[in-house]
């Protein structure tokens, strides 16, 4: 059986490795971008006067949903926030965090969830964000002639590391991410790319990368897998 070998440009579980080397792939990690998390509770304290009970919440990140973990807890139990959030990993941690909100709509990619805002009639809302975030959903909002209130919970650092031998497949799970490889590296040969998101795909796009297999959901379990797939498609084929 041919043997696959696949970059992961960031972490991904022991057990999806794992299963990856049963089916004849070796995914080798490495991290392109690192998070760092600002003072939370000072800033969340400068937006509480805006968080009352009524307050429409956005998350396009699950690191935004994890960096609220100083959030104050005497606020938290009395906040009812209506969340709107992207599916896959982002809303596994706001399931998490916050387990007496209402999640009111999720999306695949920040522009669809920002029409799912729109649709509804909201004159304000708070987007929890990192410092490079996508100008999709805020365009888009204030265009419609919604009110944003942005808090920068996290910064996104690049950690560009040159690859040197070529792999069949590379798997991206951010714009920031796509920037960082790019940033020291090129592709070799018949490299295949594989995007977690339609904003990754179009990172990938900008960095002359054409040929790109697009998630069906924004998840890394699914990236993982869609890779696999198209893989064992070849393998039977040759």
């Amino acid at each position: 059986m041919k043997q696959y070998k696949i970059l992961s440009t960031k972490k991904i579980s022991p057990a999806l490795l794992d299963d990856a080397k049963k089916k004849g792939f070796d995914i080798i990690e490495k991290e392109f971008i690192q998070s760092e998390f600002l003072n939370i509770e000072e800033r969340i304290s400068k937006t509480i006067p805006y968080l009352d009970r009524e307050a429409y919440v956005v998350f396009t990140s699950a690191n935004a949903v994890e960096a609220l973990v100083l959030f104050p807890r005497e606020y938290a139990r009395t906040a009812k926030w209506k969340i709107f959030c992207l599916s896959g990993k982002t809303l596994q941690e706001v399931a998490i965090k916050f387990v007496e909100t209402q999640v009111m709509a999720t999306a695949k990619n920040a522009a669809d969830l920002a029409d799912e805002i729109i649709k509804r009639n909201i004159n304000e809302v708070i987007f929890f964000c990192g410092n490079r975030r996508r100008d999709d959903l805020p365009d888009k909002l204030k265009n419609a002639g919604i009110v944003i209130r942005e808090e920068v919970l996290y910064l996104t650092n690049e950690n560009p590391e040159r690859v040197t031998t070529p792999f069949d497949g590379i798997l991206f799970y951010s714009p920031s991410g796509v920037e960082s490889f790019f940033s020291v590296n090129q592709l070799y040969g018949n490299t295949r790319c594989f995007a977690i998101g339609k904003t990754t795909e179009r990172a990938l796009h900008e960095a002359g990368i054409e040929n790109v297999i697009l998630s069906d959901e924004p998840e890394v379990e699914t990236v993982v897998n869609s890779a696999i797939h198209y893989f064992n498609l070849k393998r039977n084929i040759e």
